[in-house]
């Protein structure tokens, strides 16, 4: 008897592009989850199981993690949330700044809000020196000169 032969893609594509907005997001959707399963599995040999979430769907040992992670958005172990970007941007910005406050020991806020850090220098500051410096790095001879013709 002829067994029956397994298409390139199972779960189909068109399954597939049903649970998602795009074939971009297909792709993206698919390749984190894919690189979460690695991991699970690279944990798991470490020994740590906290980190990661293994398969949702039974899996063999051998079958590669994207072929898993597509089996999962088939079988609506898994959905797509779409995100906002500005909301996205502020979480960041906000981790950011909670970063910078555990490692500087400064509140971002407060910095704006009272000004430049005393003795830092400003960018008018460095205008004034960079000014001050040409002005003293000038020629002798242009000197000279006005000195000769005010004696005239």
């Amino acid at each position: 008897m002829a067994e029956s032969t397994e298409g390139i893609i199972n779960p189909p594509i068109d399954e597939l592009l049903k649970r998602v907005d795009s074939k971009f997001g297909l792709v993206i959707f698919a390749s984190k989850r894919a690189r979460q399963i690695n991991n699970y599995y690279t944990d798991l040999h470490e020994g740590s199981l906290f980190n990661n979430v293994g398969p949702l769907v039974d899996a063999a040992v051998e079958e590669e993690p994207l072929s898993i992670a597509l089996r999962e958005i088939a079988e609506d172990k898994l959905v797509m949330t779409p995100i906002d970007p500005a909301e996205e941007a502020e979480k960041a910005r906000a981790a950011a700044e909670a970063a910078a406050d555990v490692q500087f020991g400064v509140d971002a806020a407060e910095v704006d809000a009272f000004g430049p850090v005393d003795g830092a220098v400003t960018e008018a500051d460095a205008d004034a020196a960079a000014q001050d410096a040409s002005d003293a790095a000038k020629p002798a001879d242009d000197q000279g000169d006005a000195a000769a013709s005010d004696a005239e």
